[in-house]
């Protein structure tokens, strides 16, 4: 029984693929957004975050990357929160996969790698889970991700194209008189109206629950909670909505004439 258990044991991920960043980009920007859902697992050799950024045929970045998370937990955040977002303000929409390794590369006992010996590695290696669980403790006590629902309704955005970087610059200024903000991602498709907003500390996403849970928005009553860390709020257009989206569309077209 405990072969079998292990065989239907679910992998637990901790490293994404990601595609669509800048070519100029740098690994401290990579870790700066990263790290909004999560602590990143560190190099034990380099003791930098574990981040890959790969090169084209002649050197240069092509805008792919692996980011490797020390819990699973911060790839299924990372997928709710950061997929099919812009890298930067307003550009560089990024797309995450899991990473796909080969088994077959695997460093020999022993061997020296990066110029430094097995046991120096594990030493190095214990110095960084030690950190890392450090960086958990304090990630733990600092809760950052708020959920705020009923902003609005998907209808709002079928006939206005600006109705979503509307909401998310009104959003911003909003929030930002609370304190510095990381992150806010609209989910176009919830029928409930969820927004996810990042604050840098943890006080600041109180606040913002203590204000705006039960204030009113648009004429509705707004919802402001933690982020529970599981709910993925997306939801993809259906064919259904987006048979109903083009008939808004063109309905809204034919009153402006």
């Amino acid at each position: 029984s405990g072969a079998g258990a292990s065989a239907t044991k679910k992998k637990r991920v901790t490293t994404l693929y990601v595609k669509g960043l800048p070519q100029d980009t740098t690994l401290e920007e990579v870790h700066s957004f990263f790290k909004k859902a999560g602590v990143l697992k560190r190099d034990v050799t380099t003791d930098r975050p574990l981040i890959k950024l790969y090169p084209d045929p002649e050197g240069k970045p092509k805008g792919d990357a692996l980011v490797t998370y020390v819990r699973p937990e911060s790839v299924e955040l990372a997928y709710t929160l950061l997929d099919g977002t812009n890298f930067r303000p307003t550009s560089h929409i990024i797309t995450l996969s899991e990473a796909a390794f080969d088994k077959a590369k695997k460093k020999k006992k022993g061997a020296v790698v990066g110029g430094v010996d097995e046991h120096t590695r594990k030493r190095r290696w214990q110095k960084m889970r030690d950190d890392e669980r450090r960086d958990l403790g304090w990630e733990e006590e600092s809760r950052t991700h708020v959920i705020l629902k009923h902003m609005f309704h998907p209808k709002e955005g079928w006939t206005d194209p600006d109705f979503f970087s509307e909401l998310k610059e009104d959003l911003l200024e909003e929030c930002s008189k609370i304190g510095p903000v990381d992150l806010i991602n609209i989910f176009e498709n919830h029928m409930e109206g969820v927004v996810a907003v990042v604050f840098e500390k943890s006080v600041d996403a109180q606040e913002c629950i203590q204000k705006m849970d039960g204030r009113f928005f648009a004429g509705r009553r707004v919802s402001c909670d933690w982020y529970d860390g599981i709910t993925n709020y997306k939801v993809p257009e259906t064919e259904e909505m987006k048979v109903a989206r083009q008939k808004a569309w063109d309905a809204w077209l034919e009153q402006q004439d």
